[in-house]
């Protein structure tokens, strides 16, 4: 199972069985233009140039509940087996 790719090549797909696909990446300089928190999306920080801080909320509105997660979810696409 290829699970990551080589140098000067970035993940194109992932299939169902987690098999990745490579291209090659003709362009790997440069940097993101902006990193947007939109609301409602549970993230606050962000900038449009520089350095980007995110956080997660740890507050909600009234009438809300805040609520963790710590449940690992299984990669859509696998089954989830139970052992007998």
């Amino acid at each position: 199972m290829q699970q990551s790719c080589p140098v000067n090549n970035s993940i194109r797909a992932i299939d169902a069985a987690g098999n990745v696909t490579c291209e090659s990446d003709s362009n790997s300089g440069g940097d993101m233009t902006a990193v947007n928190t939109p609301a409602g999306s549970g993230l606050s920080g962000g900038v449009a140039t520089g350095a980007a801080t995110l956080t997660l909320l740890t507050t909600c509105a009234a009438s809300q509940i805040l609520k963790w997660s710590t449940r690992r979810r299984p990669h859509p696409g696998r089954s989830r087996r139970r052992r007998s």
